[in-house]
């Protein structure tokens, strides 16, 4: 019943990414578990490049993605293992969000 098709997903989760483009929301969603429930999305080439763009979201802000890093759940390898399953999926879009987003996190 709560299933959306990729079309749905994919646009639901870009506007996710245009709104953990400011630190409030980003700190909310991440207070409330949400990187976790963006691991598990499904891992499609249609949605990869919005799940993309939602990780490249959260490291933009310094103090979020400390946070992140110190979270149980998911914890950094789980995350940098996700970052990586989305390169092998072989969109463009994504593969350039997700670069930046693990540039990001490295610096």
């Amino acid at each position: 019943p709560n299933a959306c098709g990729p079309t749905e997903c994919h646009d639901a989760l870009r506007m996710l990414g245009a709104l953990l483009s400011h630190r409030k929301f980003c700190q909310v969603f991440l207070d409330a578990g949400g990187v976790g429930k963006l691991l598990s999305v499904e891992q499609t080439q249609y949605c990869a490049s919005s799940i993309a763009l939602c990780l490249l979201s959260v490291a933009c802000f310094r103090g979020v993605m400390d946070k992140v890093c110190r979270l149980a759940e998911p914890d950094p390898l789980a995350l940098t293992d996700f970052a990586l399953r989305l390169l092998d999926l072989g969109d463009d879009t994504a593969s350039c969000n997700i670069l930046q987003f693990l540039a990001k996190v490295l610096s």
